[in-house]
């Protein structure tokens, strides 16, 4: 396991899926407008032509940003994850991913020749329109989906099972999971509304539902993909609930500035930091504890209380230290009971 602390292509690459994703929320609301989701026979024709044209372009978008979202989340892996074997299985699933994407968004530009008979051919006036079968079209698409949503998942989940996590890590693991399977669960149900999707008499109508699992669909993959740095988003506001000031999973606390670091990812055993504040020195002090302190260390350590910031090892070690002469005869001190 190693930490990340800066920006790489699965943040490149996510962003761009995000900005697809608003694309689509934005054309969402023109199809509501000219009445998606309407009977066909209450809408003019212009807006009829006008929804199956944005919802051609809506198709497109939708077949690039599930395969990116899933890269993104399988080059995170790459980050995070060291082992070889691991690496050749996630390069193998992104090119995967690659191949649906190119080969997907092919197929839905050309689905109809001439192109623009994909949202002309539904009054029948063009007897030169030759369209795909766009029910099969729309199931192979979304059964290959869903199989690529079990790869990506999968993948990391024999390397956590071999690791030790204490229950906060293991939480915060299962949320981020979750939300991965919830994304598979709306696939598997969006391939049950496709089945009216390409033989369809009411276009404007049964293309409602399946617009309304291909959203949640994509707003979940995204929000699956970013959930290491939601986590650090919500520590800032709530740290209790996502952990202490010395980070435990998925990012570490950079100490010495003061701040959490970007995007960072951590999944292992938790290393304790230490931070030790320069004790005030006396005018006539040099590199020694004086007498009086040794005393007040002492007792300090037999109730429990601090001493600066204390850690496990001897309060001496983060001081230089005078040997006195062994000629002289030294005080007794408690230190001395204890040892």
């Amino acid at each position: 396991m190693r930490v990340v602390n800066n920006l790489w292509w699965d943040d490149a690459i996510a962003s761009f899926a995000m900005a697809e994703i608003i694309a689509i929320s934005v054309l969402s609301v023109e199809l509501a407008n000219l009445g998606l989701g309407k009977d066909i026979w209450t809408l003019l024709p212009y807006n009829i032509t006008q929804i199956l044209k944005i919802y051609y372009f809506d198709e497109d978008l939708y077949l690039t940003a599930l395969p990116l979202i899933k890269i993104s989340i399988l080059l995170t892996y790459l980050r995070v994850f060291t082992s070889k074997k691991f690496k050749i299985s996630v390069y193998v699933v992104i090119g995967l991913n690659l191949a649906y994407g190119i080969a997907f968004l092919l197929v839905s530009i050309f689905q109809c020749l001439p192109i623009h008979c994909a949202w002309t051919r539904w009054d029948g006036s063009d007897p030169t329109c030759k369209c795909n079968d766009i029910n099969a079209q729309g199931w192979t698409s979304a059964a290959f989906n869903v199989i690529l949503d079990v790869l990506t998942l999968g993948l990391p989940l024999p390397m956590l099972w071999k690791m030790s996590l204490n229950k906060r890590k293991k939480f915060l693991v299962m949320i981020m999971f979750s939300v991965g399977f919830f994304v598979t669960i709306v696939s598997i149900i969006r391939l049950q509304v496709l089945v009216q999707f390409g033989h369809s008499q009411n276009t404007t109508w049964d293309y409602r539902s399946v617009g309304y699992w291909s959203t949640i669909e994509l707003h979940a993959s995204v929000l699956c993909a970013c959930m290491p740095a939601i986590r650090n988003l919500i520590r800032k506001f709530q740290p209790r609930l996502m952990g202490s000031s010395v980070e435990e999973s998925f990012g570490t606390k950079d100490i010495s500035a003061g701040r959490s670091r970007n995007c960072e990812l951590e999944i292992g055993p938790k290393v304790p930091q230490v931070q030790v504040f320069p004790r005030k020195r006396d005018p006539d002090e040099q590199d020694f504890i004086p007498l009086n302190d040794v005393h007040r260390i002492a007792e300090t350590t037999s109730t429990g209380q601090t001493y600066g910031q204390r850690s496990n090892m001897s309060d001496f070690q983060f001081f230089e230290e005078e040997r006195p002469d062994p000629t002289l005869e030294r005080p007794v001190s408690p230190l001395d009971d204890r040892r």
